[in-house]
């Protein structure tokens, strides 16, 4: 988690350099923002959605809580880890804002350890949550 923090603080750092032009972007890029700015809000909202979906049981470490179920409604009956999912579509707009090779780094670095985040929650709860094998 720590790791995604530095990333999204390099990434916002990058994109506040950009905004006030010390560093540039190729304007043969500039038709990417405003689908890049729509998949970064929707990214956002589904982030935010996600964890009302999941209620008291979203924390941010891996943790089982006291009568933890599995939820398979919403976007977690299409989707196994759709927080992450929703992150890295955020991620993805706002490279397509700010198409930098520094935010490209920073956004795959940030994945990737969301990526790797998922398979130790996969094998945490596959061991001590009942029927998470199977979901």
């Amino acid at each position: 988690m720590i790791i995604i923090g530095l990333m999204f603080a390099g990434i916002g750092a990058s994109a506040v350099l950009i905004n006030l032009n010390i560093s540039r972007v190729s304007p043969a890029l500039d038709g990417l923002s405003w689908p890049g700015v729509g998949l970064a809000l929707g990214g956002m909202i589904g982030t935010l959605y996600c964890r009302s979906v999941l209620g008291r049981f979203w924390t941010a470490d891996t943790t089982l809580q006291a009568d933890h179920q599995i939820i398979d409604r919403g976007p977690y009956g299409l989707v196994r880890h759709p927080i992450y999912t929703a992150v890295s579509v955020q991620l993805i707009g706002t490279l397509l804002v700010y198409p930098t090779l520094l935010i490209l780094g920073l956004a795959w670095t940030a994945v990737m350890c969301y990526a790797l985040k998922a398979n130790v929650e996969d094998d945490y709860l596959a061991l001590h949550l009942p029927g998470y094998e199977d979901y």
